[in-house]
């Protein structure tokens, strides 16, 4: 009697065990959690580097580089989820040996380079509030004067944020009913295509009379939505403001 009463608490506690393990679910592997962080940012393995890990209660908690930026995310370890993204300039870029100076418009272009991509700051507004892109019935980002005005549709609520365009940290936010009723409505966040300060250089240039190669700049820097050009050619100092997008002349002077 008594052997049968422990082989029935034996095989109770065993079902218990099993049923316990079941109900706790398979953990993602740390592979699976680096590609599930590569992949939310847009990028392969074999494109990063200085990728570290660690866990922590129940999260992974990954920070990694690529193309000069330091990525970090936080993924949780039972469901793959991507809870927290943040994506920063590496200070630790560019520190070669290779001493060649930079023109201003050089160094402008670069550091412009280096700044946010709209996808990347539509990643940290969504993440800042715990929202999947997917869930979004319409999101929109401007660029503004180094930051990203990031804005998107919820569940019938209006969702703003302000990141910095160069540390990605969220600036403002604000959320409120939409009363523009746009919980049904189709994406409409269609990127403008912008021309570049190659390009704006060469209109400006043009505009003048001049060509790129016979002119002097000493300044190609973006401002908000337009570029402010200034160049030499002969003894004549010429400036231009020219549309970033459309690639229009808005204002120019001539100081001779």
């Amino acid at each position: 009697m008594k052997a049968n009463r422990a082989i029935i608490i034996s095989s109770a506690a065993l079902i218990l065990c099993v049923c316990l393990v079941s109900c706790a679910g398979r953990q993602i592997n740390e592979d699976e959690a680096k590609n599930i962080a590569f992949e939310h940012f847009g990028l392969k393995a074999e494109d990063c580097t200085a990728v570290r890990l660690e866990y922590d209660d129940g999260n992974y908690e990954i920070e990694f580089i690529s193309g000069g930026k330091e990525y970090d995310a936080e993924v949780d370890a039972t469901s793959g989820r991507v809870r927290e993204v943040d994506v920063d300039i590496d200070d630790n870029v560019n520190t070669s040996t290779n001493t060649t100076a930079l023109t201003p418009a050089e160094s402008t272009d670069t550091e412009a380079s280096q700044e946010l991509t709209e996808a990347e700051a539509v990643d940290i507004a969504l993440s800042h509030f715990g929202v999947l892109r997917e869930s979004c019935d319409y999101i929109r980002a401007v660029y503004d004067r180094g930051e990203w005005d990031v804005e998107f549709v919820f569940d019938g609520k209006e969702y703003d944020a302000e990141v910095d365009a160069a540390t990605g940290r969220v600036r403002e936010t604000d959320v409120d009913v939409d009363d523009d009723n746009r919980g049904h409505s189709v994406q409409t966040n269609v990127p403008e295509a912008e021309i570049g300060a190659d390009e704006a250089k060469r209109l400006a240039a043009e505009h003048f009379g001049l060509q790129v190669e016979n002119c002097t700049f000493v300044k190609a820097e973006r401002d908000g939505r337009k570029y402010e050009i200034e160049f030499y050619s002969g003894n004549t100092e010429y400036e231009a403001e020219v549309d970033a997008f459309s690639g229009e002349i808005i204002e120019t002077d001539i100081d001779r």
